[in-house]
């Protein structure tokens, strides 16, 4: 297991520092681990064929091997614990055990929907301090005003 330095980065915010612990993939593995996925793929998709409807089957086979041969390949490190923090929201942001990176390997923030780039590097420490957007809440029902849209037709001429 080795540890990482690594940031979170969002456009227009302060990057921040990320805890990460990952298992490095070396170049035969990921290797290895494509080919048997290509050659499962070449294994299993005759077998689908015989399911009508056959030549979907066949397309879906090819497609998925396609698809977990690159991630295979690419997929340089498996990540053994993570612990960050948003640089727009300061809400946590998890990444599985077992996921697989690559960097840089964009993430999701389900607090502020945005999604940083998680890269190699180092950040400044985390300023709790520093102001973030300010939330604002929903006006009650009989105080929202209605949409106003100039148009020619809406006016007194």
């Amino acid at each position: 297991m080795d540890t990482l330095q690594a940031r979170l980065t969002l456009f227009g915010f302060v990057p921040t520092p990320v805890d990460l612990h990952v298992t490095y993939r070396d170049r035969v593995e990921r290797v290895t681990r494509s080919i048997l996925t290509v050659v499962a793929a070449v294994i299993v998709g005759p077998l689908l064929m015989i399911i009508p409807p056959h030549i979907e089957w066949g397309i879906m086979t090819a497609l998925t091997a396609i698809y977990w041969a690159r991630k295979h390949w690419v997929a340089e490190y498996v990540v053994d614990s993570f612990n960050g923090v948003c640089p727009r929201c300061f809400g946590a942001i998890e990444l599985k055990k077992g996921t697989t990176l690559r960097f840089p390997q964009n993430v999701a923030c389900y607090k502020c929907h945005e999604h940083p780039f998680l890269e190699e590097g180092d950040a400044p420490p985390v300023d709790f301090s520093r102001p973030r957007e300010p939330e604002q809440p929903d006006p009650p029902v009989g105080e929202r005003r209605l949409l106003k849209i100039w148009s020619p037709a809406g006016s007194d001429w």
